[in-house]
């Protein structure tokens, strides 16, 4: 009962404190989400204006440009590697929401509530619950803005177009189930950033906040030129789905390797920080 009330305690500071002290980062990324919606848009109207259909994009076919990541890439002199530019500053400014909360709010006034606490247990249960608060909130910031950019250029609706997104997002939808489809585009990337953003805490511990960072950057990177279920980016890419791709990776298979790896992160950063000398780390 005691631990109970110690842990909401410790959950209200985080997320009081922790999205406070990242206010100004959320107003970054619903910025970034605002401009890269108006260039989808614009698209749009620049190809219905050329009668190529007679559709206005809605919030799915939005959300599928963003996401929709890059092919699986085959190493050729004829097709250099490209990086998905939407799609890793996506990551970049997902881990720099992530990046140094956990460690400062430690060195800071988080010490003197881990002392009297005297529960580095519960103190690393708390941070987790912040880092999936941060991360849900981070796709919250997102689709807010992607809404509002639907509202007053596009149909509003979240229903897919079949023409649009074979003319502006080169995907072909005739056929799939709308709920896989729902589940691959909007619930897939929360739950791979929600693994990643896991493992890049408990490595900001273990290493540094900056070296962790560069390391999530790195992997993602990789992710994007390997396309294997051990580089878990893969599955936030809607082009390397086995809905879109015969050759990707699916929604079950996808699911069950972000869960283990969460899992794997949070009691290997939980058991790193129970036998770390905080104070003489400091």
């Amino acid at each position: 009962m005691q631990n109970r009330r110690i842990l909401k305690k410790l959950i209200r500071h985080d997320l009081s404190y922790g999205f406070r002290s990242s206010a100004p980062k959320y107003m970054l990324i619903f910025l970034f989400f605002l401009y890269v919606s108006i260039i989808f848009f614009s698209n749009v109207y620049s190809l219905k204006s050329a009668g190529m259909f007679a559709e206005s994009g809605s919030v799915t076919d939005c959300w599928i440009y963003i996401f929709k990541g890059m092919g699986i890439y085959i190493p050729s002199r004829e097709t250099p590697f490209q990086i998905p530019v939407y799609w890793l500053l996506i990551q970049a400014l997902l881990a720099f929401l992530i990046l140094n909360y956990p460690t400062q709010d430690l060195y800071g006034h988080g010490m003197q509530i881990l002392l009297r606490t005297k529960s580095k247990c519960l103190w690393w249960i708390s941070k987790s619950i912040w880092n999936l608060f941060t991360v849900v909130t981070f796709y919250l910031t997102a689709f807010l803005s992607v809404c509002a950019v639907s509202l007053l250029f596009g149909s509003g609706s979240f229903f897919p177009n079949l023409m649009i997104n074979i003319e502006v997002n080169q995907v072909y939808l005739e056929g799939l189930k709308t709920a896989a489809l729902y589940f691959a585009v909007f619930l897939l990337p929360v739950f791979t950033s929600g693994a990643v953003s896991m493992v890049q805490m408990a490595l900001s511990f273990v290493l540094s906040p900056i070296i962790s960072y560069f390391i999530v950057i790195c992997y993602m990177i990789l992710s994007a030129y390997y396309c294997s279920p051990l580089c878990i980016g893969n599955f936030s890419m809607l082009f390397r789905n086995k809905l879109i791709e015969p050759g990707g990776i699916g929604n079950i298979t996808a699911v069950l390797i972000n869960t283990a790896v969460y899992i794997i992160a949070f009691f290997v950063g939980m058991f790193y920080f129970q036998k770390a000398d905080i104070l003489k780390k400091r």
